[in-house]
């Protein structure tokens, strides 16, 4: 056990901050809750960097553990989820996208679940809205699938001199088929 300032230096084995028996090249015991790191030189990019690949930072307690990565294998994915294993909980794809539920959303926001999974937007007083907010001359639509073929749709037409509320469901021949429109003055 040394202290003091000891300036550059090269450990060949193990390093323990805070321990006298590192369990891992380097084991940092901290009493208090958290680890600080600070910059003293100019800089203002003091970080922490995990340089590989698939590797994660672990929270875990004795009711809950989970895991955050950078994720190669799910197309360059920033990752959070319960364990290295199960599937992703919540992934931000390189291009931007959010996946609930699936490694690799399609759309800005692609929520997947299971066993009568859904969406659930819940408001603590007043009106709850969902509000599609489009161009000008453009449109809105709703579709309802099942195991990716359509089965209907509600669809909002601003284009043309009338706004138009179209309700379809899927024809014989997977076409959607028009069953009702509600026309705009």
């Amino acid at each position: 056990t040394s202290t003091g300032s000891f300036g550059s230096g090269y450990i060949d084995n193990k390093l323990g901050i805070g321990t006298t028996s590192p369990r891992a090249n380097l084991h940092v015991a901290v009493s208090g809750n958290y680890l600080k790191f600070d910059s003293t030189a100019l800089r203002v990019d003091t970080d922490i960097r995990i340089e590989d690949n698939e590797k994660y930072i672990r929270f875990q307690g004795s009711s809950y553990d989970w895991y955050l990565r950078a994720l190669n294998s799910a197309g360059d994915s920033f990752v959070i989820d319960r364990t290295t294993s199960s599937p992703n909980k919540f992934v931000i794809s390189s291009s931007g996208n959010v996946g609930i539920g699936t490694t690799s959303p399609a759309q800005p926001l692609h929520i997947v679940g299971s066993n009568n999974g859904g969406l659930e937007i819940e408001t603590t007083s007043g009106a709850l809205s969902i509000i599609f907010d489009m161009p000008s001359n453009e449109s809105a639509r709703l579709y309802f699938q099942e195991a990716g073929t359509l089965l209907g749709s509600i669809y909002y037409d601003s284009a043309g001199s009338n706004d138009n509320l179209v309700f379809s469901v899927a024809g014989a021949a997977g076409a959607n088929v028009e069953m009702l429109r509600i026309t705009g003055d």
